[in-house]
């Protein structure tokens, strides 16, 4: 019986040379990049996306700025047209050189959770709303995000 407890209990050293593993960082988040000082808006901001259409609105959902780089939408309902992107963009312009397209849509979504990451250069002259764009126009917004607070 001793000699089975002392094989139990020295066995893991003969399979793991040299000891414990060192510490790693964790895998996620994972920065795309060195997050700047600033982002195009306080980070905690948040803002309802409002369907410009009549109703029933095709289109609601809920965007969060939680990190520098870090944009939550959550609550999405989406009902067509498609494709259709979420877009991070200056004014109600649709157009794709001018913005940093954070999603496309290819099917319908319902109560969806999005997290994604946008480049960490973006200021707030280079962006200041989140656009659904669908068919070359826009079809729901935010309207502007207030700049940072000491930009």
């Amino acid at each position: 019986m001793r000699i089975l407890l002392a094989w139990v209990l020295w066995f893991p050293f003969f399979i793991m040379p040299g000891g414990t593993v060192d510490p790693q960082p964790t895998p996620f988040p994972t920065p795309i990049e060195v997050a700047e000082e600033f982002t195009f808006t306080n980070v905690g901001e948040t803002r309802w996306l409002l369907d410009y259409r009549p109703y029933p609105p095709e289109f609601t959902g809920k965007v969060i700025v939680a990190g520098l780089q870090t944009i939550i939408l959550k609550e999405l309902w989406y009902r067509g047209p498609f494709p259709a992107s979420i877009m991070l963009i200056k004014g109600d312009c649709c157009d794709p050189y001018h913005g940093v397209e954070l999603y496309r849509i290819t099917g319908t979504l319902r109560d969806a959770f999005i997290l994604v990451h946008h480049p960490a250069k973006l200021r707030h002259e280079h962006v200041d709303t989140v656009v659904v764009c669908a068919n070359g126009g826009a079809v729901a917004t935010t309207g502007a995000f207030p700049p940072p607070w000491g930009y």
